[in-house]
């Protein structure tokens, strides 16, 4: 996923750290663990879902359509460790 949108830290260590559109929720979630934020709708019969993960205090918004993955942003914010 560009190298987790542009960050191309070497930080990112993950066995299978390449992340591209079209990949199965089900092999992101073994690449970055379970999200923190889980939201899912259906329109009629289909599955969107958007999940949200942290990695080095970035939050990333990736968006599912029947479980496959069709967008990815950075989220606007940061997290502050306080």
């Amino acid at each position: 996923m560009q190298n987790i949108l542009y960050n191309r830290s070497e930080k990112i260590d993950i066995y299978e750290s390449e992340i591209f559109l079209g990949d199965q929720y089900q092999k992101i979630i073994g690449i970055l663990g379970a999200p923190i934020e889980h939201i899912s709708k259906r329109k009629f019969d289909i599955l969107y879902e958007l999940v949200t993960f942290e990695l080095y205090d970035i939050k990333y918004k990736l968006f599912f359509k029947d479980k496959i993955l069709i967008d990815a942003e950075r989220a606007k914010w940061k997290t502050l460790n306080i």
